[in-house]
């Protein structure tokens, strides 16, 4: 959703990283421009209490989809049309994983007023996540007309949010309008919906990682000095992946490689080992290493690195390992999956 141009030297690089939906570099977040008045809270309902009929998820399972999975069951395009005055037609653009794993669902409309992404995740996935602060300005109060602008509501036990991308006659106050509208069509048709109440396990999810740890470990396993930095977003991501993200505990960590041009990054979700591996192609590779599952990620293109994707039975973590370092790409994968396994000890 939220597209700019890169630099050609960047796309080997972020093709991977959109699997997890946000490029990162260590140490850098999301812009946050000056503060506004805010338009929608950013709070997130808690956990429910268990109840004996609640849907029963394991923590490495996929749970139930809201409107299962359909968007014009969420909210139909001739209603996004009425609401923002130009026709629009659905785009197949695709769902984060992130996103997916919460239960929830995001969809995507274009016509000539320009292009709108529509989320919704069930507030009990979100547990006590809240939109981080420091991002709702950028997200929710400023409006840039020649870029984006953004809503967030929640209500009737949905998380919502709407983003308008360099759509005609976007203002702060027309996107309040037009976000309200589409945000209650779609919380009235969920409230009247038979989505499951379910719990998850989430005894076994990862935390969020100590990137600087995890480096002193795969340095004990390779023998060498292995440094960790924690990487932020680069260029925003659509807002459901922001707090879907942090939902998931999702970690990226880079650990700069000996003479290689690229540096090991290990991208982490919680709850994620539904999507391992992320396609049929992608080949499974014995890693030596008794409970982590891995595949080389066979859509991933490089001359100078490889992806691969591991799982513990509950977690996952996305490796981008560099091939020409003084450290072999085996290697590397084998420490990685030897950490994985004592639980990033």
């Amino acid at each position: 959703m939220f597209r700019r141009h890169r630099p050609a030297a960047l796309l080997v690089v972020l093709v991977a990283t959109a699997m997890v939906a946000g490029c990162t570099v260590p140490g850098q977040s999301s812009p946050s421009p000056s503060t506004g008045s805010p338009t929608a809270t950013a709070t997130a309902s808690a956990t429910p209490t268990p109840t004996p009929d609640a849907l029963s998820v394991a923590g490495g399972a996929k749970p139930p989809t809201v409107f299962d999975g359909d968007c014009e069951g969420m909210i139909a395009p001739a209603t996004v049309a009425d609401i923002v005055g130009f026709p629009v037609t659905s785009q197949d653009t695709g769902m984060a994983t992130v996103v997916a794993n919460l239960g929830g669902l995001s969809c995507t409309w274009e016509g000539d007023g320009g292009i709108i992404r529509a989320a919704a995740i069930p507030s009990s996935a979100l547990g006590n996540t809240e939109f981080p602060s420091d991002q709702i300005p950028y997200y929710f109060e400023e409006c840039d007309p020649g870029w984006v602008c953004g809503w967030m509501g929640e209500g009737q036990g949905l998380w919502t949010a709407v983003s308008y991308q360099l759509w005609t006659g976007m203002t702060r106050q027309a996107v309040d309008g037009w976000g309200a509208e589409m945000g209650a069509v779609i919380t009235s048709g969920f409230a009247s919906s038979n989505y499951p109440v379910w719990e998850r396990d989430e005894a076994d999810w990862w935390p969020v990682l100590d990137c600087a740890r995890v480096g002193d470990s795969l340095g004990a396993e390779l023998g060498a000095d292995v440094t960790g930095e924690t990487g932020g977003f680069v260029d925003p991501p659509s807002p459901e992946v922001v707090i879907a993200s942090k939902a998931a505990r999702a970690s990226h960590c880079y650990f700069p490689v000996i003479a290689a041009q690229l540096p090991l990054e290990l991208f982490t979700a919680a709850g994620e080992a539904w999507a391992v591996p992320s396609s049929a192609e992608d080949q499974a590779v014995d890693t030596g290493v008794a409970g982590i599952a891995a595949y080389r990620v066979e859509g991933y293109e490089s001359t100078i690195s490889a992806g691969f994707s591991l799982t513990d039975g509950v977690n996952s973590v996305t490796a981008y390992i560099p091939t020409d370092g003084a450290v072999s790409a085996e290697e590397m994968l084998r420490a990685v999956a030897v950490v994985v396994a004592d639980g990033w000890r």
